[in-house]
């Protein structure tokens, strides 16, 4: 397991894949969480897990980020609000409109589980009651808006999506969500593009990471990736470092992200998602023609293991160490004071590179 990161590195550090994915990244001793999924061992946020193991105290952790609704990427983050107090919470601006208000007040009636697959639901309805609590209300993050900025003005966070036409788009993916047709209209809303995923712009120093979340595309202008590599407001670095959208699918892919929105070869990293069994061959062919390396998380598609003794020991052709109960993690740093410093990668548990 690494140690903490100097003040001056940027760091990212993607968790999974558990249920979902965790996403921690770092600058100048500011903490950032984005998304969240549950430590297979402890039952805890594995973010939690992870900052606790560093020594991280809780008020170094400035945002919060749900970066849309999906389970798999909620798992967790209720307790995230509740033990991260002084973090921001922020949500996508799809989720500020009445509608979703509406749905969040109706589940409010419904005992936690009386619905399958509604953890996300739960999650966000408990983070939306703690930052009332606090009167420290959500902020929503849409297109081309700064959610941090750094004391010196060296490291900011920007959201990247979602555009106008999308929060527009999102209103029936909301409407889906009513318990009185939720059983109906699930695999419909599930179907549907990422209307309200949140991608991110996070620079440090002279290095950047762009962070995927899940946003997809769909061939129009005004939406997904499309929308963000056309704006002319979104910040003009490219990064050096590419937190893969929707687990490397097809459907997340844009040539223009890696023409406009990355440098040269960048590194690539990817948690995968089996249900879909995501990456498929074809994209990890993908990526790594267009990356200087890529990282996986965890093996694609079922992993076969053995336990041999000790709890958290395993074997699957060679003995791998696995970290506090986490199937596996990629740990990126680098120098943000140094233009021509490369990453440092550290692998956990089942990852791999590809």
């Amino acid at each position: 397991m690494p140690g903490p990161p100097l003040p001056n590195e940027l760091e990212l550090t993607l968790i999974g894949p558990n249920v979902g994915e965790s996403v921690i990244a770092h600058y100048q001793g500011n903490w950032f969480l984005f998304d969240s999924c549950t430590d297979r061992k402890t039952g805890e946020p594995a973010a939690h897990v992870y900052l606790t193991s560093i020594g991280v105290q809780p008020e170094q952790v400035r945002v919060i980020a749900c970066t849309h609704w999906h389970d798999d990427h909620f798992r967790g983050l209720g307790r995230l609000s509740e033990v991260y107090s002084h973090a921001q919470l922020w949500m996508s601006h799809a989720l500020r409109r009445e509608e979703f208000i509406d749905v969040v007040e109706a589940w409010r009636n419904f005992p936690s589980g009386a619905y399958p697959h509604t953890s996300g639901l739960e999650e966000l309805t408990k983070c939306v009651d703690i930052a009332r609590e606090r009167n420290r209300p959500p902020m929503f993050a849409s297109h081309d808006k700064r959610m941090w900025l750094s004391e010196d003005g060296t490291g900011e966070l920007w959201s990247l999506s979602p555009s106008a036409a999308m929060i527009v788009k999102s209103q029936q993916d909301i409407a889906a969500l009513f318990p009185a047709t939720w059983s109906i209209k699930k695999a419909a809303a599930e179907s549907r593009p990422n209307h309200i995923a949140v991608a991110m712009h996070l620079r440090a120093g002279n290095h950047s990471i762009i962070l995927g979340s899940d946003l997809e595309e769909e061939g129009d202008p005004q939406t997904g990736w499309s929308a963000v590599i056309a704006s002319t407001a979104k910040p003009p670095q490219r990064g050096s470092l590419y937190k893969v959208a929707h687990h490397g699918s097809e459907t997340g892919h844009h040539g223009g992200i890696w023409t406009s929105l990355l440098s040269a070869r960048p590194v690539a990293v990817l948690s995968p998602f089996s249900r879909s069994h995501l990456p498929r061959d074809s994209d990890v062919t993908r990526l790594k023609g267009l990356s200087s390396a890529v990282y996986i998380t965890a093996k694609r598609g079922k992993t076969e293991v053995k336990r041999t003794g000790a709890v958290g020991k395993f074997t699957q052709q060679k003995k791998l160490r696995v970290i506090a109960g986490l199937a596996g993690a990629v740990t990126c740093r680098i120098d943000a004071s140094n233009p021509a410093a490369e990453w440092s990668i550290q692998l956990e548990g089942l990852a791999e590179k590809l």
